[in-house]
């Protein structure tokens, strides 16, 4: 199953429909601010599965902080973020992942992409997919999941965007 991660479009849809059309993921995860971004989405690509949290700039979007999701076989922690801002990148998300029986949590609120894994759990932070001069490349997540594993990279779609 191929699933692309995005976060933080903060209204600039573009980048994520190209990631879409391009690599055509059986599903998408959403981290956060710019949740309302991807409701026109779920009505466009009708065959892919849209999953989806709000972040500290979706006040008013109907979406959950969080959320425990089971895709391909794994089960995956979806969160923006903000709420472990003093753990970040830390033992309590391994912790807090193990806890809730997670393989992978996902996490966006910095805007700068990270891949890192600990002890059996996989953090990923796609960074930002919007794209604002001057503020880093437009970047997402990718995961790949097998029958016994998954593989998991941060793309950076300027590098294949046509």
């Amino acid at each position: 199953m191929k699933i692309s991660v995005f976060s933080d479009s903060h209204g600039d849809k573009n980048t994520m429909r190209q990631v879409i059309e391009r690599l055509e993921p059986d599903a998408v995860i959403y981290l956060g601010d710019g949740v309302n971004d991807i409701f026109a989405f779920e009505n466009e690509f009708v065959n892919i599965r849209f999953e989806y949290v709000k972040g500290n700039c979706d006040t008013f979007a109907n979406a959950p902080k969080e959320k425990l999701i089971s895709i391909g076989g794994f089960t995956f922690i979806i969160t923006h973020g903000d709420m472990f801002m003093d753990s970040l990148e830390t033992d309590r998300i391994i912790e807090y992942a193990r806890e809730k029986g997670a393989s992978l949590f996902l996490h966006g609120h910095t805007h700068h992409p990270t891949l890192w894994t600990q002890d059996g759990i996989t953090v990923m932070n796609p960074g930002s997919v919007r794209n604002k001069p001057g503020k880093g490349y437009p970047s997402c997540g990718f995961i790949k999941t097998y029958e016994t594993h998954f593989t998991c990279k941060i793309l950076f779609p300027a590098e294949y965007a046509g």
